[in-house]
């Protein structure tokens, strides 16, 4: 028997013993090492933090598997599975539990030396990486982005990876800015976006910046990020709030002259899709191009799901979150 966690109602939940799951031909059976929790969907999901009749609430039906961020060992392959095999270490989409089964090309092998608290970043990674078509040329410009928790980390990686001539983060948590500035040169604001113009004025000689990424899912921000905007300036939604509705738009839109694009996770193209972002992620990490140490702040056993979730989505102290399924 496998154990799974599992949201049972709103601010409930389960460690539960199930059977393991049966690879089909083109599928595969993943032992997990760890899997991240995504502080931001599993907290609305769990905590019901969204409005009825939103894709949220057609989505979140209990008991609710949460969990999309994994790395482990391949154990099994259905018949059809040419390019893996037992014994191969992946990162992949998987929930919190001990096993998941994983159509095989939504595998990519993740190398050895990548301790696991650190490939079980993948699914955030890429969800950060998907800002990068959208906002044009970012080389030379000068880039804010809202919000250092999961996302907005991965975000901001990928941005300065991109090389802007400035990177100005910004967040009221102390942790999340220390870990900005360990992993790259940026300016940073401990403040929350509404508070942050005079400083962004600042930092960019009174313009405000190029390009503003909105990585909160906070519908209250999409406003804040128009007023950082200098003309012209194009914002990007990466955060997807549980109450859309709430979001609107100001004066700003027309008088600078702003562009919004909003970018989702499955929003791939031939050009820039999982496979190709796994890959270069890698590179990157071993050319020291895109810090992940120290992003795994908080590792608990699934028998302690109940303090990790109050952790990462009630007092939100913890950065990355993690469950280790290994014996």
């Amino acid at each position: 028997m496998e154990r799974q966690i599992f949201f049972t109602g709103k601010n409930q939940l389960e460690l539960r013993t199930v059977k393991p799951d049966r690879p089909s031909d083109d599928q595969v059976l993943v032992r997990s090492e760890m899997t991240l929790i995504s502080a931001g969907t599993e907290g609305i999901a769990l905590h019901r933090r969204f409005d009825e009749g939103t894709h949220w609430d057609n989505w979140v039906k209990y008991p609710f598997p949460p969990g999309y961020s994994a790395v482990g060992t391949v154990e099994k392959i259905g018949k059809n599975v040419t390019t893996l095999k037992p014994g191969d270490r992946v990162v992949y989409r998987g929930h919190h539990a001990s096993t998941n089964v994983s159509d095989a090309n939504r595998c990519y092998l993740a190398p050895k030396n990548v301790p696991a608290a650190e490939a079980a970043w993948f699914a955030l990674m890429k969800i950060g990486a998907m800002i990068m078509p959208q906002t044009g040329n970012i080389f030379g410009k000068n880039v804010v982005v809202i919000g250092a928790g999961p996302i907005g980390q991965m975000a901001a990686r990928w941005v300065n990876a991109a090389g802007p001539a400035q990177l100005i983060v910004i967040d009221p948590i102390k942790i999340r800015l220390d870990l900005i500035k360990r992993a790259m040169c940026a300016e940073v604001i401990s403040a929350t976006g509404d508070k942050a113009k005079e400083k962004v004025l600042a930092f960019t000689d009174g313009q405000g910046a190029d390009i503003v990424v909105d990585t909160t899912g906070n519908a209250s921000v999409f406003a804040q990020a128009m007023s950082l905007c200098r003309n012209f300036a194009r914002v990007v939604l990466l955060g997807d709030p549980g109450s859309p509705a709430s979001q609107h738009l100001t004066s700003d839109m027309i008088i600078k002259g702003l562009t919004v694009v909003a970018v989702h996770d499955w929003q791939e193209s031939p050009t820039w899709n999982s496979p190709l972002i796994a890959k270069l992620w890698f590179k990157l990490i071993k050319e020291n191009k895109f810090m992940m140490k120290g992003l795994t702040t908080n590792i608990f056993k699934p028998e302690a799901a109940a303090a990790a979730y109050n952790l990462a989505t009630v007092q939100r102290k913890g950065i990355g979150v993690a469950f280790d399924w290994r014996k």
